[in-house]
């Protein structure tokens, strides 16, 4: 028996060393670089991409399993101008074989080099990155797809196979074991450098290139964190966007892939170009982050923002998704999908931000989407002892965007709450270039007025252009201003010009500072098809009273307001402080556009004060002269010469 014992171990030895000299004997007279144009042959036949393996291979088999390749090009399928897909200088990829079995990837390196990629979308939407290849059968074109059974059976299909012992049925049973087996993954040193990545869609015209892309990991392992570094220079004709950005992060990935973790991340990026912010963004972000697929939630640790003119410090809050998040892509059939099909409710908190010279306080947010509807129902700041109350809404439910509006504003600084609701219409309105017309027109108020402010606006607009935007807008603004300026505009100065103008006098020569104090502005305007009209516009200070109506018309960006301005006087009259007028009316006109407003007096108005003023003297002279005339005569004229202007 032990000798028997003895043979059986001295014959499994014996084969195992001829295995291994079999191995070894195979791997020193197996060349695969001998079979580079069958390689080549069968990467068409799979995938209809011609595969160029200009350089040596070099293979390793056991207990790596690895490739190093260089000098390969991946040509593009018909349809597509450019020659390739792909070049890479370098590929260096070794792992382990056995590992794979119980369900662990334990790699050893992966080395991309000197690699260009040109990711194109034709103006048909076909993309040259599939790697399917196209027949057609029965006359209909069909992607010849890599045959996977399990994936590509249905439900139905899946329960009636399973009750029997085909191969399909032991196929879909092994699948979900291994799907539902909990990998991990080991990987020793990842290093991407000096690759260049372009993206063009032809359909949008948009062109994307990354320079000397550049990512580097090591001691990749699930449920342990991980540090990554990455870098690469954007280049954009349209959007206009030229610059580097670079991102440093420590990572942790749960073993089920559906907890994220990104801890002290930080971002840098010195980006200029017309589409850019300022045409210039200098930015500095860090935060922390934390994704859970299981529960359905987003959490915000904390942001910080150094970019001017933005600062922010601390913002956190959370997401709940009230719909299943997948990490698999969704299909996206129209630019509103990803909004329609997105549930959720979250909530901000930002304890200091400032705008420029703007220094917000608790911001705090709430923010909703269900169906197509993204809701912020309340947002509320605290800005230099004044407050903000706001809500918003911007519904894709249909393929016209519809956006609403509330906002109530209660004792601002007029100039850094005026920017403040710049920034927050063109944030409602991001992707629609009518808010660049907002911009614009809140801009030169903010440059122009300053006073303690209190505004009420409740505003909607729809449409998919600019166009449609400003002429479907619809609303009410209310506004009031105390004690304050208007910058870069004399009243004073209208005034004496047109009292000139009215009695014929030689016009005033302007001097002195251009600006014109208040003690109150206030209006109220109805906003219909884009135009907001008023009849109550008042300014008013101790030395000046200013009435008028008007309207600015949104949709050509003009101006057309009538205005009579009088100059005041204050006296005691019975123990109270009575304003009396001290000089003519004086009819004066706005108009040109929001960036080149003119105020002037108006002429028409006042050449008819002056010809009623006139007529008015030759009547009075006409009458004194008829003083003495016989009384009957006397009132006879004098009646009739009245019933005139009259």
């Amino acid at each position: 028996m032990a000798k028997a014992f003895k043979w059986s171990i001295s014959f499994i030895v014996l084969l195992v060393i001829l295995a291994i000299i079999g191995v070894v004997i195979f791997v020193n007279m197996f060349n695969i670089n001998d079979f580079k144009a069958t390689i080549s042959q069968q990467f068409y036949k799979q995938t209809g991409h011609k595969l160029e393996l200009n350089g040596k291979i070099t293979v390793s088999y056991f207990p790596w399993l690895g490739a190093k390749i260089n000098n390969v090009a991946i040509g593009n399928p018909q349809g597509f101008k450019s020659k390739y897909l792909a070049k890479i200088g370098q590929a260096d990829i070794k792992f382990q074989i056995m590992p794979l079995f119980s369900g662990r990837l334990v790699a050893d390196k992966l080395i991309l080099k000197n690699a260009e990629f040109n990711l194109v979308k034709n103006t048909q939407g076909q993309e040259n990155w599939i790697l399917v290849k196209t027949s057609k059968i029965n006359n209909t074109t069909v992607k010849a797809k890599a045959p996977v059974v399990a994936a590509t059976l249905s439900e139905s299909s899946v329960k009636a196979t399973t009750t029997s012992s085909s191969p399909i049925a032991y196929a879909v049973q092994k699948s979900k074991q291994q799907h539902a087996a909990k990998w991990d993954i080991n990987i020793s040193n990842i290093d991407i450098a000096n690759a260049n990545v372009s993206w063009n869609d032809q359909q949008t015209q948009q062109h994307y290139v990354l320079k000397d892309f550049s990512f580097k990991s090591q001691n990749i392992q699930l449920n342990r964190p991980f540090n990554i570094d990455s870098s690469f220079t954007v280049v954009s004709q349209k959007p206009n966007i030229n610059g580097k950005i670079h991102i440093e992060a420590s990572i942790m990935v749960l073993q089920d892939l559906k907890q994220i973790m990104l801890d002290n991340l930080t971002l840098q990026t010195d980006l200029k170009g017309n589409d850019v912010p300022n045409k210039n963004l200098h930015l500095q972000l860090a935060t922390s982050m934390e994704l859970n697929l299981n529960a359905q939630r987003f959490d915000l640790k904390y942001l910080n923002i150094e970019s001017k003119p933005l600062m922010l410090h601390n913002a956190h809050g959370f997401i709940l998704f009230s719909r299943h998040m997948t990490a698999q892509p969704v299909a996206i059939h129209s630019k509103y999908d990803a909004l329609r099909q997105l549930g959720m409710n979250g909530e901000f908190t930002v304890p200091s931000m400032q705008v420029g010279n703007l220094k917000i306080k608790t911001l705090r947010t709430q923010v909703k989407a269900d169906n197509g509807v993204l809701n912020i129902p309340s947002l509320t700041a605290q800005i230099f002892n004044g407050n903000i109350k706001a809500s918003a809404q911007y519904n894709v439910q249909t393929n016209v965007p519809k956006i609403t509006l509330n906002e109530s504003i209660q004792g601002l600084q007029a100039g850094p709450m005026l920017a403040v609701v710049g920034l927050q219409v063109n944030t409602i309105s991001h992707g629609i270039k009518s808010s660049k017309m907002f911009q614009k027109l809140w801009q030169n108020f903010t440059d122009s007025v300053t006073g303690n402010a209190k505004l009420n606006a409740h505003l909607t607009m729809s449409g998919k252009t600019d166009v449609e935007m400003r002429k479907s807008l619809q609303g009410s603004l209310a506004f009031a201003f105390k004690d304050g300026a208007i910058r870069g505009v004399d009243l004073d100065y209208f005034i004496a010009l047109g009292q000139a103008l009215i009695k014929g006098q030689t016009p005033p020569q302007h001097s002195g500072l251009v600006q014109t104090n208040f003690g109150l502005m206030q209006g109220n305007f109805a906003i219909h098809n884009g135009v907001a009209s008023s009849k109550d516009l008042l300014l008013q200070s101790p030395l000046l009273k200013i009435t008028g109506e008007g309207s600015a018309n949104l949709n050509n960006e003009s101006l057309d307001f009538a205005l009579d301005a009088t100059k005041m006087n204050s006296k005691m009259e019975n123990g109270k402080e009575v304003s009396k007028a001290t000089s003519l009316q004086v009819p004066l006109r706005l108009s040109g556009s929001f960036s080149k407003p003119q105020l002037q007096p108006n002429v028409k108005s006042i050449l008819v004060k002056q010809t009623t003023r006139q007529l008015e003297h030759f009547k009075n002279k006409v009458v004194k002269s008829l003083t003495g005339t016989s009384s009957n005569v006397g009132k006879n004229l004098k009646k009739q010469i009245n019933s005139l202007f009259n």
